[in-house]
């Protein structure tokens, strides 16, 4: 991994933006997706929930966003609570959603965020104003509780580290053809480009706010020389950490090689 260093200046298309996330990283694509619903065009959820889920409690986060030993989470009162948060202008106005993409997965292996977890997520959209046409809901792959790729160490079905497991399935290049319609063909990436940048220019202390003090940017050719590019953040999840993994997940999980040919960020 290169230094990290400050973040590049770069012409973006401020109408392209999407996230992404597997498992926590899934539920904080959601919360940014729908705090800043105006500025997202799109998420992508794996192994992931609706927003607001845990309500800032723990036994929540565990027995009813992950398992439902307490019950599965109840879309209507946290789309609710969405509105709520909206009229006290604490987040963007949940009619930003109208338009955006969704994409929605849960392997079938699944044991660490169940299927009625995400499918929660699926009606909280529903009921925030996604069109049904707009969710792409991904549930027939024999997949345990991780990223989805078509070749990597683990097996389809495993559930552990790294959380990247070799399905035969394309998931960044299903995911982002759903987000942004028609995508040209993937290229190889180009390895040099995947640059680590310093997260503090932003946060003056990022570990106190839940974040690394550094993290990962690929930059495309045409990107690099100066052409408007779309945005897409990609948020991993639990132990796929630069402490964990180093830069596996951001040089494996796929999207990069989609990136190198459409402009994207």
């Amino acid at each position: 991994m290169n230094a990290a260093e400050p973040l590049p200046e770069m012409q973006l298309d401020p109408a392209g933006t999407t996230v992404s996330g597997l498992s926590s990283g899934a539920y904080m694509a959601v919360q940014l997706h729908v705090a800043y619903s105006t500025s997202i065009i799109g998420a992508g959820v794996v192994a992931g929930g609706p927003y607001f889920c845990a309500q800032g409690q723990l036994s929540n986060a565990l027995n009813r966003c992950m398992q439902t030993f307490v019950g599965r989470p109840d879309a209507d009162a946290l789309v609710a609570h969405a509105h709520a948060l909206a009229d006290a202008v604490r987040i963007d106005p949940l009619t930003g959603l109208a338009g955006d993409r969704i994409y929605l997965f849960s392997g079938t292996e699944d044991r660490t965020v169940t299927r009625p977890v995400t499918d929660a997520a699926r009606e909280f959209y529903r009921l925030a104003g996604i069109a049904e046409q707009d969710i792409k809901y991904v549930t027939g792959i024999p997949a345990g509780h991780a990223f989805i790729v078509e070749d990597a160490a683990n097996a389809c079905g495993v559930s552990g580290e790294p959380f990247i497991n070799d399905c035969d399935y394309d998931q960044a290049g299903d995911m982002l053809g759903h987000l942004y319609g028609a995508l040209a063909p993937a290229v190889p990436a180009d390895e040099s480009r995947l640059l680590t940048f310093d997260q503090s220019e932003f946060l003056a202390d990022p570990e106190t706010h839940g974040m690394a003090s550094s993290g990962f940017i690929y930059r495309p050719a045409a990107c690099t020389a100066g052409a408007v590019c779309r945005l897409h953040i990609a948020l991993a999840g639990c132990r796929q950490t630069p402490a964990d993994i180093g830069d596996l997940f951001a040089r494996t999980a796929g999207y990069n090689r989609w990136a190198e040919s459409n402009r994207l960020i």
